[in-house]
């Protein structure tokens, strides 16, 4: 369970996230929803602990362990939570293998155990996300949606219970974007996690979303089931934009389309 109470973050004396507070259930996929600047990645942020904030973020683990990023370490932080951010440093020409392993390091010790450990949590991510094949591609050379596979497989090495996702469709095309957001929906019942995706594809987003999030500017707008959450209002406020709504069979809520 993931608990943010009247979070607020300030940038450069700019408030970026202003009061949010929500409560997320173990297991739930929550779609973030907002226009550029509406603070989507710094909430991402605040809940990795990479920006200070006030208020409170905490996760309840399986283990019923409690961690809060204001007081946990970020090695600690990492075996129980994973990011997959929008792109990654391209500068080292190192393998996709290689790769894996540094996205590894939080469990990395001296015995053998660890190691082996390490190495089924490697080859379990691979298998899953299918990129044997590229394991010993350079990284500056892959696609994008190669790369896109490839952070994902980074962050499932982890072997996280909470995986916070950043605008995974960002320079992909239509066919790559539905194909990456049905394999994190897929992902998270099979690996059992707690995901929180932030997009700003109003329709995927809502296809895999338990509930969404949308913010304005910093401020919650709605913390609601898509059913609820995707409503002309509501979509107004989230991206300053009219959207028509489209009812079509075989989804519960309806398909927007924006009008500008």
């Amino acid at each position: 369970m993931i608990e943010v109470k009247d979070l607020s973050c300030l940038i450069d004396g700019r408030e970026i996230i202003s009061g949010v507070s929500v409560e997320i259930k173990a297991g739930e996929v929550i779609g973030v929803l907002g226009s550029n600047g509406a603070g989507k990645t710094t909430l991402l942020r605040c809940l990795l602990g990479l920006e200070k904030y006030q208020g409170s973020v905490s996760f309840k683990l399986k283990s019923g362990e409690k961690l809060s990023p204001a007081t946990t370490s970020r090695k600690k932080l990492a075996q129980h939570i994973a990011w997959v951010p929008q792109s990654f440093n391209l500068d080292s020409r190192i393998t996709v293998e290689d790769y894996l392993k540094r996205a590894r390091y939080a469990y990395y010790g001296k015995s053998k155990i660890d190691a082996e450990a390490s190495q089924k949590a490697i080859a379990s991510a691979v298998e899953t996300t299918g990129i044997e094949s590229l394991l010993t591609r350079l990284l500056p050379a892959m696609s994008g949606g190669e790369k896109r596979l490839v952070l994902l497989a980074a962050a499932l090495v982890q072997e996280p219970e909470i995986l916070l996702v950043d605008e995974p469709g960002s320079s992909l095309d239509v066919v790559n974007q539905t194909a990456l957001f049905n394999l994190i929906d897929a992902y998270s019942e099979e690996w059992g996690l707690t995901v929180i995706v932030v997009g700003h594809e109003v329709n995927l987003t809502s296809k895999i979303s338990d509930r969404i999030i949308g913010l304005e500017k910093g401020k919650l707008v709605c913390f609601k089931e898509p059913t609820k959450a995707i409503s002309k209002d509501n979509l107004k406020r989230i991206f300053d934009a009219d959207f028509e709504l489209i009812d079509t069979k075989g989804q519960d809520f309806p398909l927007a389309i924006c009008n500008g």
